[in-house]
């Protein structure tokens, strides 16, 4: 392509010259959601695993239904981590993160708090990769994340077996 400084620019030089910067615009854009969507998976992986480390905790704390129910809910985290780690192809970099330095609670209540806001945090990061997410099967599976992980919350928050 030649230029030639001199010629005044037409219409149909102006729209070409639109149009590239509107491609260009547009995969900038395209780059810095993919950086942003990216930190936020690899941030909310950290926090699966941090919540595994708390039903941890707490199922050397309860027996009967309730370590039952804990325990289920720890497999259950256990593969959406695992889940989110493919969609969002972090294998690798799980691999090789620090591992978190989280210390027991000294009692039921600073460890349900805890819990409690970690499991806020990764609501909220969930929520935010839901709305950034085009590919509706990721959608779907971040949708039911997001209501499972709230429905859990009520049940162990909630209900007088957990207290």
């Amino acid at each position: 392509m030649n230029f030639n400084d001199e010629q005044i620019a037409d219409e149909k030089s102006i729209a070409n010259m639109k149009v590239k910067y509107a491609n260009l615009n547009n995969y900038k854009v395209k780059a810095m959601q993919n950086e942003t969507e990216n930190n936020t998976a690899l941030e909310t992986a950290k926090l699966l695993k941090d919540s595994d480390r708390y039903l941890s905790f707490m199922l050397d704390l309860l027996s009967g239904d309730a370590r039952q129910y804990i325990s289920e809910i720890q497999n259950l985290n256990n593969l959406e981590l695992e889940e989110l780690a493919q969609n969002f192809q972090l294998e690798t970099l799980l691999d090789r993160l620090n591992p978190s330095l989280l210390v027991r609670p000294r009692n039921v209540y600073l460890l349900n708090r805890s819990l409690a806001q970690n499991e806020l945090k990764i609501l909220t990061n969930l929520f935010e990769l839901y709305t950034q997410q085009t590919d509706v099967n990721i959608r779907d599976f971040l949708q039911a994340v997001i209501k499972r992980r709230i429905e859990s919350l009520g049940i162990m928050f909630l209900r007088p077996c957990f207290r």
